[in-house]
């Protein structure tokens, strides 16, 4: 009796603390309000708020080309295929593989600035999923912006 209401406390505990840490994320992440159609469907991003930055509106995992799935491996790209009925929700979790990415390891990477090796830090937990199919993109609206700026030395 005594093992079994043991059992029942630690999965109560575990479900608890389930319930809490999904709670938490909700708080940060909600239904963006705007709905965009395009060709392929209508988008709705999820809002995400972080501790003392503004919102910013996220949709993860947004194909815009396609290789047919390797057919025309070294043909240059036609348009997405990528169709959805309704609304299609972009979650945090729907991010993809990433383009695969080489990095630098031994003597050269010492020779790299102190920033640059934290920022190879902060983004090593995305890169773990590497795919050649990479033709999707994660967009990040400002709530408030107009203009989207793509830095041509990004690794991602």
């Amino acid at each position: 009796m005594k093992d079994y209401m043991l059992k029942l406390s630690i999965t109560f505990m575990i479900t608890s603390m389930q319930i809490l840490l999904n709670m938490k994320l909700l708080e940060c992440s909600k239904l963006s309000p705007r709905v965009f159609t395009t060709r392929y469907g209508s988008l709705i991003g999820m809002m995400i708020h972080r501790n003392g930055l503004r919102p910013v509106e996220v949709f993860s995992g947004l194909q815009y080309a396609s290789t047919r799935q390797t057919r025309l491996r070294f043909i240059p790209p036609s348009s997405s295929l990528e169709k959805w009925i309704g609304n299609r929700v972009f979650y945090n979790t729907s991010y993809r593989g990433v383009c695969p990415q080489a990095y630098m390891s031994g003597q050269g990477i010492s020779k790299r600035p102190i920033n640059y090796l934290k920022r190879l830090e902060n983004i090593e937990k995305h890169v773990v999923y590497q795919a050649e199919e990479c033709l999707m993109m994660n967009l990040y609206i400002p709530r408030k912006g107009k203009i989207i700026f793509f830095h041509h030395r990004s690794p991602l």
